[in-house]
């Protein structure tokens, strides 16, 4: 929807996500056509100062404080895509890492993230290169799996996976969506 709805974004990981969490994931309207029984709250403070971009809480477990999904946000663009110094090694260490060092807890043991493609680009070849930093230069997150092109949607095929192993040596998963705004970015 906010793909299609053309609506100039800026070139700003936060605000991006305020506008996906406070116009679309908040959108009583929106909610109800999807069937979107949860609440969505923009970088909501964990024990350990750390903020996830989004935390995601179903009703069911509204007073179990600890029960809720975390989604954290990069931007992601064509520069240095193999590089330690790029959006793809940050995407791994400041979003990735901070799941496996358990700086973002993960009671359900899955949690997610969003890569916003602010550039053109082959998405798919994106996520190998991701893949590939993960191996050659992030190796001490431990990745059991990595992001996997995966068919949960018919409509959308910019969605993956990857399994990891925390500090504590247990598995989780992470479900990643690669939404393309490049179109939608203010030049």
């Amino acid at each position: 929807m906010i793909v299609n709805s053309k609506i100039p974004l800026p070139k700003d990981e936060n605000l991006i996500r305020d506008v996906l969490v406070n116009d679309y994931l908040n959108n009583n309207l929106i909610k109800e056509k999807l069937e979107l029984n949860y609440f969505f709250n923009p970088e909501v403070p964990e024990k350990n100062i750390k903020r996830p971009d989004i935390k995601i809480q179903s009703p069911n477990d509204v007073y179990k404080t600890e029960a809720y999904y975390s989604i954290e946000c990069k931007v992601l663009d064509n520069k240095y895509v193999t590089g330690t110094s790029g959006l793809n090694a940050k995407y791994i260490k400041n979003g990735i890492r901070r799941f496996t060092d358990k700086e973002y807890t993960s009671h359900f043991r899955v949690n997610g993230m969003i890569g916003f493609i602010v550039e053109e680009m082959d998405i798919h070849q994106n996520t190998n290169d991701i893949n590939s930093l993960l191996e050659s230069s992030f190796g001490h997150i431990k990745t059991r799996k990595p992001l996997t092109n995966e068919k949960y949607f018919d409509d959308f095929e910019y969605h993956y996976s990857s399994t990891h192993t925390d500090i504590d040596s247990n598995g989780f998963r992470i479900y990643h969506l690669m939404l393309n705004v490049s179109g939608n970015i203010q030049r």
